[in-house]
């Protein structure tokens, strides 16, 4: 399901369907179609959808803050982020949520990229990655 999920929000961004950062109800709409023709034993709504793809934003964003972290490596071969020990202890302390990212790759990094990458707030009322 995930996979579906991704595809057709990469594809709405691809021919223009992406305003700012977010993506107007029609292409939930496009994307739900999508995601439930792939995945016809679990039939998700519209608000399933967009609370998916919410999720995958924040874990991205999450996730490509590790990855522009001092202290952090990549592994190509693994698709992950790489630290000693002491980096990891000292960043997760501060956002438990990274934990996941230590142990296992985030699936689909590159192709979020294109939909979330850039897009994010930033500025003054910016909120650290929980």
């Amino acid at each position: 399901m995930e996979l579906a999920l991704v595809e057709a929000a990469v594809t709405e961004v691809r021919i223009g369907r992406q305003a700012e950062n977010e993506f107007k109800w029609e292409s939930y709409v496009r994307m739900l179609m999508e995601v439930n023709l792939q995945n016809k034993d679990k039939m998700l709504e519209v608000l399933q959808v967009k609370s998916k793809l919410t999720l995958l934003k924040k874990k991205f964003e999450a996730f490509a803050e590790i990855c522009r972290c001092s202290g952090f490596g990549w592994v190509d071969v693994r698709g992950m982020p790489t630290a000693d020990e002491k980096t990891w202890d000292t960043y997760i302390a501060a956002y438990p949520k990274a934990k996941e990212f230590c142990y296992k790759p985030f699936k689909f990094y590159e192709e979020l990229k294109e939909v979330f990458a850039g897009k994010s707030a930033t500025g003054a009322n910016l909120l650290a990655p929980s």
